[in-house]
């Protein structure tokens, strides 16, 4: 509830007008805002459940969780809140202060989450420090090639043969947030390549994508 609160409430003191889109039947029936705050009280309550299924794995202690939480959410969501720009062509100086207000409110979440669902594990210290970027890479490939796919042949919204340089930019950095995203917590030490890579996309990314 807080960090819709906060979420909200930097929309509101930001002010930046949002693109008039086609409303869904929900939002006709019980109105945009309780829509929206309804939407972000289910998103981070499926986060929190993500936080405390994975807190196990990671290293450090509550605050360091918290801010591998903070930066995983709010990369990944200030690019999502990018999209629009290549959707339907919106100023892109809006876009970036609409996403750097929900990167915020993700990012505060996520801190508050490690300090509230995170324990102190202090024998996982050193995994902090082994980076390894080919997950990255690789599933910024795999995102990349996803996208397209579904933007060729399931013909789901997009602007990828108006704007495509944009729509390519968009979907390059959005893969690299997903990689950033399992290297700080989607990589369980103790499990196999297979299983971690169903645990992060199914359980992690893909819930988290369901609600987005």
């Amino acid at each position: 509830m807080f960090a819709t609160f906060i979420d909200i409430l930097g929309h509101i003191i930001d002010g930046t007008v949002l693109p008039q889109l086609p409303l869904s039947i929900i939002s006709k029936t019980i109105g945009m805002r309780a829509t929206v705050i309804i939407y972000f009280i289910i998103w981070f309550s499926i986060l929190s459940l993500i936080c405390l299924y994975t807190e196990k794995w990671l290293s450090g202690g509550k605050l360091t969780k918290g801010v591998k939480y903070g930066i995983a959410f709010g990369v990944m969501m200030f690019f999502a809140a990018c999209e629009t720009n290549t959707i339907y062509e919106t100023p892109l100086i809006d876009d970036i202060r609409v996403a750097a207000v929900d990167s915020t409110a993700f990012l505060i979440f996520g801190i508050l989450a490690g300090k509230i669902f995170g324990t102190d594990s202090p024998d996982k210290e050193h995994a902090w420090t082994k980076m390894n970027l080919f997950p990255v890479l690789t599933i910024t490939l795999f995102y990349i090639i996803g996208r397209y796919f579904v933007y060729s042949i399931l013909q789901i919204e997009s602007g990828y043969t108006e704007r495509s340089l944009l729509t390519f930019i968009w979907i390059l950095f959005m893969g690299l947030s997903v990689g950033i995203m399992y290297i700080l917590i989607g990589k369980n030490e103790n499990d196999t390549p297979i299983k971690k890579a169903m645990i992060y996309g199914v359980l992690i990314f893909g819930q988290d994508r369901a609600v987005w």
